[in-house]
C-alpha cells in the first residue's frame, strides 16, 4: 500500500492518520533512585560510627562492592523503562 494520502481509500485514512500512542511514566527507577540515596546515608552514618579502623575498612570494602551491584541496578532499570532516552543514563 501506498502511503500517499492522495492514493489512500476511504476506510484506510483511519490509518495513515493514527495517533501516536501515549507513553506511560513508570516511577519506578526514581523510587530506586530514591532508596539507594537514602540506604546511601545509613550506610555513611554506620561507617562514620565504627570503633576502629579495622573495622571501618571492611565496612568501606562492604559498601564499595554492594554500590556495584547497586548501581547497575539502577542502570538496569533506567534502560529498561526508557530505552530510547540514554540522558538518564550518562
Amino acid at each position: 500500500m501506498d502511503n500517499d494520502p492522495m492514493n489512500v481509500k476511504e476506510g484506510e485514512m483511519d490509518d495513515v492518520l493514527e495517533k501516536p500512542k501515549k507513553k506511560k511514566c513508570n516511577f519506578t527507577p526514581f523510587m530506586l533512585m530514591i532508596a539507594l540515596c537514602i540506604h546511601a546515608t545509613f550506610e555513611g552514618i554506620a561507617t562514620g560510627l565504627q570503633p576502629d579502623w579495622g573495622t571501618t575498612m571492611e565496612m568501606i570494602i562492604a559498601i564499595v562492592v554492594h554500590k556495584g551491584a547497586a548501581g547497575s541496578a539502577l542502570g538496569i532499570s533506567l534502560v529498561k523503562n526508557f530505552p530510547n532516552d540514554f540522558t538518564l543514563v550518562r
